[in-house]
């Protein structure tokens, strides 16, 4: 696919409820944070390969960014994508530090490096000025 050939700004395994739906199970998906996209994979093979996602959301000018705790949602033209960062050290990709000891950042960290990475595409989609709406929740 054509967004397949954008690289990606952020990626990694998430624990996703269904889109628009405050039930259902959580999956655990591979998210791939693109220019103008947010789309789920079943895995990092399927992401880097020519395969359709499971799913994607585009980032609109309407999009709202919100946490609550530890879930982050996004919604963009009447979707919303409902989502909690998994920790990097159960990804393949989990960057190792000095003794060779794997670097386990938390899942507060992971979900704020989402979070920055969202907040930044939203602004660049309007010119570089921060969206009124986004907001973050303190809390657990």
């Amino acid at each position: 696919t054509p967004s397949a050939a954008v690289p990606p700004i952020r990626e990694g395994y998430i624990q996703k409820r269904p889109v628009s739906s405050l039930w259902g199970r959580r999956t655990r998906r591979y998210l791939v944070l693109r220019h103008h996209t947010v789309a789920w994979y079943a895995d990092a093979a399927s992401a880097g390969s020519l395969e359709a996602p499971c799913g994607s959301l585009e980032l609109a000018p309407d999009t709202e960014l919100k946490v609550n705790g530890k879930v982050l949602t996004l919604t963009s033209r009447g979707r919303t994508l409902m989502f909690q960062a998994e920790v990097a050290s159960r990804s393949p990709t989990a960057s190792v530090v000095g003794g060779g000891q794997a670097a386990q950042p938390t899942e507060t960290e992971e979900l704020e490096g989402w979070v920055a990475a969202i907040r930044d595409r939203l602004e660049a989609l309007h010119g570089g000025q921060p969206k009124p709406r986004a907001s973050v929740a303190t809390g657990g």
